[in-house]
């Protein structure tokens, strides 16, 4: 009796130790989601900050511009749309940046999901292998001979 609870205590902590891991890679595979969605809208809200503060200080400069009555035409409008694409360069930046970011959290969602599944399957199977043995050895499983 006493293998027979042995082996149960085996099988029954391995299930139960698969059972664990799956839910840690699932609560890993759900912090890495969550991080992913994070980074996507800070990423949006980052991008149109940064477009804001360029549009201001467009305005601000076609403001000055207009005031000390240089028309807008050559040098000075080639500037602004040269500091209008450094703007939209840099919030083009930052937002694929942000998404490739976001990318590898959901790759990490994947990848902890996949482990979890496997931790699980891993112990079940290796409670199987483990058990079979162990009946195996406590002369009750096939291949024994009782004289």
């Amino acid at each position: 009796m006493g293998a027979d609870a042995g082996t149960s205590a085996l099988i029954f902590g391995s299930i139960i130790q698969g059972i664990g891991a799956k839910h840690q890679a699932d609560a890993e595979k759900d912090a890495a989601k969550f991080n992913a969605r994070i980074t996507r809208e800070q990423t949006g809200q980052e991008v149109a900050r940064i477009r804001a503060i360029g549009r201001r200080e467009e305005s601000t400069n076609i403001t000055r511009i207009a005031k000390s009555g240089v028309r807008l035409e050559g040098s000075p409008l080639g500037v602004l749309a040269e500091n209008a694409a450094l703007v939209e360069r840099e919030a083009l930046q930052v937002q694929r940046a942000g998404m490739m970011q976001a990318a590898l959290f959901k790759a990490r969602a994947r990848n902890a999901e996949a482990a979890g599944r496997i931790g699980l399957a891993g112990s079940i199977i290796g409670a199987g292998i483990g058990g079979a043995s162990l009946f195996g050895t406590s002369g009750k499983g096939a291949g024994t001979v009782n004289a």
